[in-house]
């Protein structure tokens, strides 16, 4: 009982540290830069507990800030689950207010600490087309503690096992009634025990299938977007090409876990013959590294129209994810 109390309060104080650490401070409306604030509605879950976590942005004039990076396909906050998103936007004496509402479902069980995952969104200074550097910039919102507590009133270590109670040893006449009447219970409850067996939810597949759903859509989120830009902006296919290899990368990383950052065409072809790949699937991969290698480092005037070669790998990276 004393352990249980002590681990108890083990957890609540880890929970009140990480989350003096990460109170966030008051939003500045005169600053060059986006700030934000965080809440979540219960630190403390249990399984199947359901939560909010608002992400509060304050956006100043002459700041434009990619929302889409906050929406529902872009946002990843395993081991939780996002159920839905509420967004609203009002203006606070010039200043742009966001407010984010993510409500999230816990699956997880025992006693431990979890995390919401980290946030980054993109962010750009009106005007500031002529300045030394990127105009586009990065801001990460910190991942958030969250505490998981276990059902059970003490841990399955500390419960103590009885001693074998006395029992009474039946007749000889019982035993063949007994035994025949045992026998036909385990073979009456056989169909049941199958039928509870095939209909019981299997909760790591289906973690592991939402995960790969996620993924799936950002992936594809992020081949729309690059999609778009290089349609308005033809003069950085370099850049277009470099950000095709980098998903592709992550791509090949996440579903076979072979690194492919730093491979030539022909080591990722080596490394990519694997029995679970489809000749399709390598063919494309293979292709947006070759091409996208050839367009970064072959000289200007070869003849060769790369805007042509990156709308077709595009195209064939979204029906490979879609």
């Amino acid at each position: 009982m004393i352990r249980n109390l002590v681990r108890s309060l083990a957890i609540v104080g880890m929970l009140s540290l990480s989350l003096m650490a990460q109170e966030d401070a008051a939003p500045q409306p005169a600053s060059d830069q986006p700030s934000f604030k965080r809440e979540v509605s219960q630190t403390s879950l249990f399984p199947g507990d359901h939560f909010r976590y608002v992400i509060e942005l304050y956006v100043p004039a002459g700041i434009r800030v990619a929302l889409e990076d906050f929406d529902q396909k872009s946002v990843n906050f395993d081991p939780f689950v996002l159920k839905a998103l509420e967004t609203s936007q009002q203006e606070l004496n010039g200043t742009s207010a966001y407010r984010f509402s993510y409500h999230i479902v816990n699956y997880e069980i025992g006693d431990q600490i979890l995390e919401i995952p980290g946030l980054i969104f993109r962010y750009e200074k009106q005007g500031a087309a002529g300045a030394n550097g990127p105009t586009t910039l990065e801001m990460q919102i910190p991942p958030m503690m969250m505490g998981v507590r276990s059902t059970l009133n003490m841990p399955v270590e500390h419960l103590q096992i009885e001693d074998t109670l006395p029992y009474s040893i039946p007749r000889k006449s019982a035993w063949l009634p007994l035994t025949v009447g045992l026998a036909g219970l385990l073979l009456s409850s056989m169909p049941l025990f199958a039928l509870v067996r095939t209909r019981m939810p299997d909760w790591q597949a289906r973690r592991k299938q939402l995960s790969r759903r996620k993924f799936m859509q950002k992936c594809l989120t992020s081949l729309e977007r690059l999609e778009k830009s290089a349609a308005t902006n033809n003069g950085h296919v370099k850049e277009h090409y470099k950000s095709l290899e980098a998903l592709t990368q992550e791509y090949i990383q996440y579903f076979w876990n072979v690194p492919a950052a730093g491979l030539t065409d022909e080591e990722l072809d080596r490394k990519l013959n694997l029995p679970e790949i489809t000749q399709k699937q390598r063919e494309v991969l293979i292709n947006v590294v070759r091409n996208g290698q050839s367009c970064r480092y072959a000289p200007a005037a070869n003849g060769t129209d790369w805007h042509v070669h990156l709308h077709r790998d595009v195209s064939e990276m979204k029906r490979i994810c879609a």
